[in-house]
């Protein structure tokens, strides 16, 4: 499971962008791109998790007019927080390359759900699944 290294991610992003909008320092800078990368590589929907530093105390629209300035004033720190989070998925791409001949590969197949062959009574009551209702039973036991 991959919530804990997500958590401990995350606090560590929250904690960089609280010094990087105090002190404004190309290490930070870096810092919060490399940790944003391995989030995203760790479960690519959290490439959300940019928007942390981006939005970082802004309240009202003044404070993104004065965010996109300070993005304009210290573009070459944010250039380098982009090479830092690209420079994170770079080993992922090309073992992917390696591997498979391709760049970008889904590793999941085909997953989904089959309305028509839902399997409901097999996750409810099945013992290869240890189905729902035998978890219940065993839990008021």
């Amino acid at each position: 499971m991959s919530h804990a290294y997500l958590f401990c991610l995350y606090s560590i992003l929250m904690y960089l962008t609280m010094r990087w909008h105090k002190d404004y320092k190309n290490w930070q800078a870096i810092s919060i791109g490399a940790v944003a990368g391995l989030i995203t590589l760790i479960r690519p929907t959290e490439i959300l998790c940019i928007l942390i530093p981006l939005l970082w105390n802004i309240s009202s629209f003044t404070d993104v007019k004065n965010r996109v300035r300070s993005i304009g004033q210290r573009f070459p720190a944010y250039l380098l927080a982009i090479l830092a989070f690209v420079a994170m998925g770079l080993p992922q791409i090309f073992y992917w390359k390696y591997a498979t001949g391709q760049f970008l590969f889904y590793s999941y197949g085909e997953e989904g759900f089959d309305f028509l062959h839902a399997h409901i009574y097999h996750g409810l009551f099945g013992f290869k699944m240890v189905g729902l209702l035998i978890h219940l039973l065993c839990f008021l036991l």
